[in-house]
C-alpha cells in the first residue's frame, strides 16, 4: 500500500470531499449557464405586450358575442315566421327579415 500525503489524507476527509463537489457544481453551473444562453432567441416581454393582446382579445370576444346575439335573433325571427299559419300579419314578419 502506497504512502499518502498528509494533503491526500486531508482531501480524504468529509469536509474537504463537499467543499471540492460545493465548488464542481458551481463550475458546472457557471459552464451550463454560458453554454444555454436564449438571450438571442426571446425576445424581452414586458407588461404593455400582455396589456395590449389582452385588450385586443377582449375587442375580438365583444365583436364575435354581437355577431352570435345577430344571429339568435335572426334564428328567433324565422322560427316565429315557420311556426306561423299564414296570417295578415304573416307578411310583416317576412317584411322585417328581408330588410337586412
Amino acid at each position: 500500500m502506497p504512502i499518502k500525503t498528509i494533503n491526500e489524507m486531508l482531501d480524504l476527509t468529509h469536509s474537504r470531499q463537499e467543499k471540492k463537489t460545493r465548488e464542481q457544481s458551481q463550475d458546472n453551473i457557471k459552464r451550463f449557464s454560458q453554454q444555454s444562453s436564449m438571450k438571442q432567441v426571446v425576445p424581452p416581454l414586458h407588461r404593455g405586450d400582455f396589456l395590449n393582446k389582452w385588450q385586443d382579445d377582449r375587442k375580438q370576444l365583444e365583436q364575435i358575442r354581437k355577431e352570435k346575439e345577430e344571429l339568435v335573433k335572426e334564428n328567433n325571427k324565422l322560427k316565429k315566421i315557420m311556426n306561423t299559419t299564414y296570417s295578415n300579419t304573416w307578411g310583416q314578419y317576412v317584411e322585417t327579415t328581408k330588410k337586412k
